[in-house]
């Protein structure tokens, strides 16, 4: 059991319902910007399968999700809702919780070593350590058991 948290796919209207009736239209003050980055990060992304990292970057998976909607690349472009946080080392069952929300994006030690696309991560980090706590030495993920 994961414990993904729920998020409108704001890239199919049929699926927001009302949720934006009545809403102004925004100002995307930022959004050349976010159009730039958002290139930059899909052209490094060595045709892999794209993973954003925490909840930052929802903006830059949003874009993608409608720029490639028609496309063979729409498949390729995921959330990673994970964000981690030193508080000492992990605790089994939090190592087992980790794995099994990984599990449920499709990373898995078997996808990493023989996906038929790399792996990419893409994370905006100002102060934080979920890659630092999602790699050792915290326990490994790829044995079986906690």
């Amino acid at each position: 059991m994961t414990n993904r948290p729920f998020r409108w796919d704001l890239v199919r209207p049929d699926q927001v319902g009302t949720l934006l009736d009545n809403a102004e239209e925004p100002h995307l003050w930022f959004l050349d910007d976010l159009t730039t980055c958002t290139a930059k990060v899909l052209a490094r992304c060595a045709d892999g399968e794209l993973h954003f990292v925490g909840r930052s970057l929802d903006s830059m998976h949003d874009l993608l999700g409608g720029a490639l909607e028609r496309t063979s690349w729409r498949a390729r472009v995921h959330q990673l809702p994970l964000s981690l946080k030193a508080t000492g080392d992990l605790e089994p069952p939090d190592v087992k919780l980790l794995r099994e929300n990984l599990a449920a994006a499709g990373i898995t030690p078997f996808s990493l070593a023989r996906g038929t696309r790399p792996t990419v991560f893409a994370d905006l980090v100002c102060d934080g350590d979920t890659f630092t706590e999602a790699l050792p030495p915290t326990p490994r993920l790829d044995r079986r058991g906690p």
